[in-house]
């Protein structure tokens, strides 16, 4: 083990993490070439010619979740040697035919010509509640399952044991594919189910990896908006997913107060101040302008529109006696 993996920790040799790129010094494997190297060290574990094509109930290997904690043939053993024992043991284990779905009860000792009628006077007579089947059982076929493999005579048709192996899972679930591929039982149902769960999570691995990176980036925005980043590229990010990117002025209302924009036409018309039609924000008018001249009429008018005379000798009319009047007067007269 090289030093970077001793690092690592763990016990019994076993690295708690998986090393990364730089501690490794290279690239990691691909996942196919993980994948076959467990296929490899599983068929070493397995390695029997003689139960090679021993042949697995397809009924783990269409869903094998569901047979987890199921501990009978199903699951145990070393598989069925041809296919008249899978298909004897589909009938015994299986069928609906050959149980009282009341109470649960097997007919397997029951010939098969006289199976129906042993069914019918059990039926009969069985008072018990009825019974569910648990995890720990294993599947029971429905009513159509149950008619459609029953047509099934491969004593009269003959084939390949895996052409009738694909006859058999078409007749119980149609075109549905089974999670484990293969008729075959090597090597074995724990190692099959480890192998399918291994390469199901490995294949998610990816998945989870972005999803953490991804939760990663949206939990460090408030960080990222403070630095002004441009909300055109958060607009992009939020569209994987996340909160809704920050732009500058998104909650700003109307208050209500007019603020004239002259570059702008669509103002109404009663809010705009009047300004003479020659009138330029661009460059201050010429000198000459009437607009100009009637300002400065407008204003120098103002000392003489007044009431009284407010020229600077009569100032102590429209100021409080306290003031310094002589002060004032100069002031203004500078």
């Amino acid at each position: 083990m090289s030093p970077g993996i001793q690092s690592l920790g763990g016990s019994d040799g076993i690295p708690s993490r998986l090393p990364t790129v730089e501690e490794s010094g290279g690239p990691l494997a691909r996942l196919g070439d993980v994948i076959q190297l467990f296929d490899t060290k599983t068929a070493e574990l397995a390695d029997d010619a003689e139960q090679k094509e021993y042949l697995a109930c397809p009924f783990w290997k269409h869903n094998p979740a569901r047979y987890k904690h199921v501990k009978n043939v199903c699951t145990m053993g070393k598989g069925f040697k041809d296919l008249g024992k899978l298909t004897e043991h589909i009938k015994r284990v299986h069928c609906l035919r050959f149980g009282c779905e009341n109470c649960r009860t097997r007919f397997t000792k029951s010939k098969v010509e006289e199976i129906d009628e042993e069914k019918r006077k059990h039926v009969e007579r069985c008072k018990k509640p009825k019974v569910k089947l648990t995890d720990s059982d294993p599947e029971w076929m429905n009513e159509t399952q149950d008619e459609e493999y029953r047509h099934l005579n491969f004593q009269r048709v003959k084939g390949h044991p895996d052409q009738c192996y694909l006859k058999i899972c078409r007749a119980l679930w149609g075109d549905s594919q089974n999670a484990i591929a293969g008729p075959y039982h090597t090597p074995g149902f724990q190692l099959a189910v480890l192998r399918w769960e291994f390469v199901t999570a490995l294949q998610q691995l990816p998945v989870q990896r972005n999803a953490e990176a991804w939760q990663e980036t949206t939990s460090a925005a408030p960080n990222l908006l403070n630095q002004h980043v441009d909300p055109t590229l958060l607009s992009q990010l939020s569209q994987l997913g996340g909160h809704e990117p920050f732009y500058r002025g998104q909650h700003r209302k109307d208050s209500g107060v007019y603020s004239w924009d002259h570059t702008s036409d669509n103002q109404p018309n009663y809010m705009k101040p009047l300004l003479p039609s020659d009138f330029s924000f661009d460059r201050e008018p010429a000198r000459d302008s009437p607009a100009l001249a009637q300002a400065e009429s407008n204003f120098a008018g103002a000392w003489m529109t007044g009431p009284d005379d407010m020229s600077p000798s009569n100032l102590d009319m429209v100021v409080d006696n306290d003031e310094d009047i002589e002060t004032l007067t100069g002031t203004v007269m500078a």
